[in-house]
């Protein structure tokens, strides 16, 4: 589930703020993240990350920086989850 929001900022500058929900395969939604496109220089984007669910904000100095830091995230999820069930299981 990806969407795109354009809005203006008071100096007129545009900034792209893309919501994206990462879900999992029964549809449960694994988290929730808030991008700031700041700026667009040398090939890529410039910004920062909130990872909506944990209030923490990252800031990324390219898309692949950006991808690594949802993807880290997520994992670092996924291993809290696991562990939580297992702790349950005994």
């Amino acid at each position: 589930m990806n969407r795109a929001i354009k809005t203006v900022t008071n100096a007129g500058m545009r900034r792209n703020s893309i919501f994206m929900g990462a879900q999992h395969e029964k549809r449960k939604i694994k988290g929730t993240f808030i991008v700031n496109v700041m700026f667009r220089e040398n090939a890529t984007w410039q910004g920062e990350v909130v990872w909506a669910d944990e209030k923490k904000k990252q800031y990324f100095r390219s898309a692949l920086e950006l991808i690594k830091m949802i993807d880290g995230a997520l994992n670092s999820e996924e291993e809290k989850m696991q562990t939580k069930t297992e702790t349950e299981e005994d």
